[in-house]
């Protein structure tokens, strides 16, 4: 298990290996992010870390950070290949989804993988 537990986990479908979880916006200094920034990270037999991406969660200037974000809540389509998750776009939440992920190949990239 990952020694930064944050976020809402969601094991990759026919992956047994693997977990992702987005982290939360109050814990970015945790991770080395920015005020309302989020990460997307992805734990594979729980002593790798990847993160899949960075990004916004939280209105600047409006309110604190901690009372209005956006969690990502990633969940899959059925496959596993594809990610849906919440996202803050020009002011308001937003759903995104990601293109298809080839796990294989994320595996491999040794320059994505911290402990």
């Amino acid at each position: 298990l990952s020694e930064r537990a944050s976020g809402h986990p969601v094991g990759v479908p026919g992956r047994g290996d693997l977990v992702v979880t987005d982290t939360y916006a109050k814990e970015h200094a945790a991770f080395g992010l920015e005020a309302g920034e989020a990460a997307l990270r992805v734990l594979s037999g729980g002593d790798r870390e990847a993160w899949l991406g960075v990004f916004p969660v939280a209105a600047f200037g409006t309110m604190p950070t901690d009372v209005w974000r956006c969690d990502a809540h990633p969940a899959f389509d059925v496959k596993g290949r594809r990610l849906a998750l919440n996202v803050w776009v020009r002011g308001s939440r937003r759903v995104a989804i990601t293109d298809e992920i080839d796990w294989d190949a994320l595996l491999k990239r040794r320059d994505l993988w911290f402990s």
